[in-house]
């Protein structure tokens, strides 16, 4: 593995270790064409960015059978190496599947649904009772502490989080420019109307008041303003919402003693709760104006929180998270907090955080915050990659034929 967190002193800025060669073998960007090596889809996603893993003995699948009820399952992947506690694998297994399954389902319900199936102390009942003292779930709590830390006002994006998800699904370039601001001067103008509101406390402003307990305030005026011309979804976590999922479902996993396993959402985010010796094969890509190439692999030992970030499609699962219109142009789902524009600082960005010198790991929902402020924007925040370095946290992105990257540990092989 080389060098770890430990060693960041030898590493003091984030300057370019090695150029990586990449592979011969390139495809276009039109989304039909642009699954490069995870052509596999979500089913087998585990196999695809973490091969070593699955070739291990002990480690399999977890499912949830939640049924037809609702959950999140279908955006993760969960792998377990069963056998290392005291009990046989069987016996292990059937309580962590009941444990997991549960664990998706109540995510769902709280992060997700805004229908008969939202939970009452989730964020849907949350925005459905502004200006009331609310009790949510601790879980929920846990994320909103961790969502305005820092003054951060992203969550409050929830207008318009709904209405990038309507031009990530439309069918034709005609329907996605009627809600693109960067192809509709009304829209535009809307979105800039929308930001005075959203940047603005006295507007709308969430309280954390302890012991689980919320109130979101939100003024009659910016009330009004959003029944007329927008969702009334207050508060939403929008492209960053599986990495608070993601914690959630660990958290509930490790609490209950169950740490040999690995997280992996389809949008990048991986938390790997696994601190044996057994290393995983993280797959990555890159582009390069029209076109993307694998850029190798970068292997992973001991827990660690992952966040990948691309401009462009990697699953066909992702098809409403992204749109690709017919000149090639793509809008990824990266909305920046201070204008509410669509923005990619680089093609590619991806955060690591390893286990510190404390024996903790960084939750995905931290390391996400820290990615957002990095990334969403139009040129990369190097001064706060070199802070993250500091804290253990890892980077690499390509930039002019080159891989940066903050620890050896990270820079990406050919296999």
């Amino acid at each position: 593995m080389g060098r770890t967190a430990r060693d960041k002193r030898d590493l003091p800025h984030p300057e370019p270790v090695e150029q990586i060669e990449l592979s011969e073998k390139h495809v276009g960007l039109r989304f039909a064409l642009v699954i490069l090596f995870l052509a596999l889809g979500l089913g087998t996603i585990a196999y695809a960015l973490f091969s070593l893993l699955g070739s291990k003995t002990g480690w399999v699948t977890i499912e949830a059978n939640n049924g037809s009820l609702g959950d999140v399952s279908k955006e993760f992947v969960f792998q377990y190496r069963l056998g290392a506690a005291d009990l046989s694998p069987t016996e292990e297994k059937k309580p962590l599947t009941l444990l997991y399954g549960e664990a998706v389902r109540r995510a769902y319900q709280i992060f997700v649904a805004k229908d008969a199936d939202a939970d009452e102390k989730g964020l849907a009942s949350l925005n459905a009772h502004p200006d009331m003292e609310f009790v949510v779930d601790p879980g929920l709590y846990e994320a909103l502490c961790v969502a305005i830390k820092d003054g951060n006002r992203a969550i409050y994006l929830g207008p318009l989080y709904a209405q990038y998800d309507s031009l990530f699904c439309s069918k034709t370039d005609q329907e996605a420019a009627e809600c693109d601001p960067e192809r509709n001067k009304e829209v535009r103008s809307e979105v800039e109307r929308l930001m005075t509101y959203v940047s603005d406390p006295s507007m709308i402003d969430l309280k954390l008041l302890g012991e689980n307990r919320v109130q979101l305030f939100v003024s009659v005026e910016y009330l009004a303003y959003l029944k007329e011309n927008w969702d009334t979804t207050y508060l939403g976590f929008g492209w960053m919402q599986n990495a608070f999922v993601s914690d959630y479902i660990a958290d509930t996993l490790l609490d209950a003693g169950y740490t040999n396993g690995l997280l992996i959402s389809e949008d990048g985010f991986v938390r790997n709760m696994y601190d044996g010796k057994e290393e995983a094969s993280y797959a990555i890509s890159r582009r390069d104006e029209g076109i993307v190439s694998s850029a190798g692999v970068f292997r992973l030992a001991g827990a660690v929180s992952v966040v990948y970030l691309h401009d462009y499609p990697l699953l066909t699962t992702q098809e409403n998270s992204y749109y690709v219109y017919e000149d090639g142009t793509i809008r990824a789902p990266y909305v920046n907090v201070e204008d509410g524009m669509l923005q990619c600082a680089t093609h590619e960005l991806i955060l690591a955080a390893p286990k510190g010198d404390d024996g903790k790991t960084m939750g995905l929902s931290e390391l996400v915050m820290y990615a957002q402020k990095v990334y969403v924007r139009d040129d990369l925040d190097r001064k706060t990659l070199a802070e993250l370095m500091e804290k253990g946290v890892g980077h690499l992105f390509f930039e002019n034929g080159a891989a940066f990257v903050s620890h050896e540990w990270m820079i990406p092989k050919m296999e």
